[in-house]
């Protein structure tokens, strides 16, 4: 099932009603602003996938929205994930756990919620680090590189630059590697 939002995007998008005119001065400006300035990540395409005009609103006009509750939890969680791999490269080991937690109060802490949705959100997301640190424990490795940022290595799709971070790479041997996206909700 789709959501309202996601049928309205798709309406959006298939609409058979004729487009509306951009004010000229706004065309140049998208115009020249993809041109000479955008680059095209995955978030950005999945957002654009999602919903074309929030895209717009968001990644090209970059109207300041508001975190929701999940998106403030996914990055304390994300922080948390890097905080622990960050540690695990540089030491050869893990964390302890207390200290994994202790990070992940002050990432929460970090995100300016609502007290009562901190409150709700620590034991959840503390429970979740939990059972994630007893599961990888005897698998965790040091060679990893973490929140690896591709944006200067000029990668292209056609004429359009890919650039973003990737959340971990794991080095498996000399040949191959496993690249890891952190996710708290479902994944796109």
């Amino acid at each position: 099932f789709q959501s309202d939002h996601q049928s309205n995007a798709l309406y959006s998008a298939l609409s058979v009603l004729p487009r509306r005119h951009l004010p000229a001065e706004f065309a140049s400006f998208l115009s020249a602003y993809i041109k000479n300035d955008y680059r095209l990540s995955v978030t950005h395409l999945n957002s654009y996938l999602r919903c074309p005009f929030c895209f717009l609103h968001k990644t090209i006009l970059r109207i300041p929205l508001p975190k929701d509750k999940s998106a403030s939890f996914g990055t304390a969680i994300h922080q948390t994930l890097a905080f622990l791999y960050h540690s695990l490269s540089q030491n050869n080991a893990p964390p302890p756990l207390d200290e994994i937690l202790a990070r992940f109060k002050n990432d929460l802490a970090s995100q300016r919620l609502p007290p009562e949705v901190f409150e709700e959100t620590l034991p959840l997301g503390s429970q979740m680090l939990s059972g994630y640190y007893h599961h990888y424990l005897d698998r965790f490795s040091s060679k990893v590189i973490v929140d690896h940022d591709f944006s200067s290595e000029n990668i292209h799709l056609g004429d359009i630059p890919i650039t973003g971070k990737i959340d971990k790479i794991e080095i498996v041997n000399h040949r191959s590697a496993r690249v890891v996206d952190f996710k708290t909700g479902n994944p796109d």
